[in-house]
């Protein structure tokens, strides 16, 4: 079962200020030996209960449900706070499986102008919303069948940079050994009704003493292709491979640059 949210969020809150901390010091970009050298597997994007790569495949999956909302009235602005569970298990060739239960998180606040005043003093009925700050988290927790008394917690948030642009961050921890995750984005020209607009596939870098271990790409027609650095132990390879398919049921398996 899932911890209750109050404890969820404070695991977040202290380890989302350590993630963030140690990512903005190390701006590191994928090295080519990992798509050069690395296992890659492609698939397109279906339902969780019929995904499938290589050695890997979903059983036994419980799709996306909303499992709570919350709206709250603040001086100046509202909020809406959406939570979304799912869970599924991984298994791999051997049968050695890791079990994913995950909780996503979005919140929107936003300002309401003109309604009732206003349609009282005009006769006209009329409501403006402006959007102010979105905000998005996931937490998830995996547990594999070689170590269950070891449990990994998936984190990840949306973090403005200097410019106010938003960026996906996150780690993979145990507690003892922790995977950092860095969203990188990659040029590519589209040609548009002739028109030439720059766009970036998203790309998720799993990295670890400033090493690739595993990566995530999601192109434009969903097509999703991941990467695993060669000679992984196979048990972090299946936790690996359980985090990047839970990203790709979230808000975040669908952001672009």
């Amino acid at each position: 079962m899932f911890k209750p949210l109050s404890k969820i969020y404070l695991v977040i809150l202290f380890l989302l200020i350590t993630v963030f901390s140690h990512a903005q010091n190390n701006n590191i970009i994928i090295s080519d030996s990992l798509t050069e050298k690395a296992e890659k597997y492609n698939f397109d994007r279906a339902k969780i209960k019929k995904f499938k790569f290589g050695e890997y495949r979903v059983i036994k999956a419980k799709g996306n449900w909303i499992s709570s909302t919350s709206h709250a009235t603040y001086k100046t602005y509202e909020e809406n706070i959406d939570r979304n569970k799912f869970s599924f298990i991984l298994i791999n060739n051997s049968l050695d499986s890791a079990k994913v239960k995950a909780l996503f998180t979005k919140i929107s606040q936003y300002r309401k102008s003109g309604g009732f005043l206003l349609q009282a003093l005009t006769g006209i009925e009329s409501s403006n919303y402006e959007g102010l700050n979105n905000s998005s988290s996931f937490a998830a927790t995996i547990v594999t069948t070689k170590d269950q008394k070891i449990t990994w917690n998936l984190l990840m948030k949306e973090t403005p940079d200097k410019d106010g642009k938003y960026h996906i961050q996150g780690s993979l921890s145990n507690g003892v050994q922790t995977i950092y995750i860095a969203q990188i984005g990659f040029g590519k020209v589209i040609v548009i009704k002739k028109r030439f607009v720059t766009q970036s596939p998203v790309r998720y870098e799993f990295i670890e003493h400033e090493q690739s271990l595993s990566a995530l790409r999601i192109d434009w027609d969903f097509s999703t292709s991941l990467w695993f650095k060669p000679y992984l132990e196979p048990n972090l390879k299946l936790i690996l491979a359980a985090a990047m398919t839970s990203i790709t049921q979230t808000e975040f398996g669908f952001r672009f640059d």
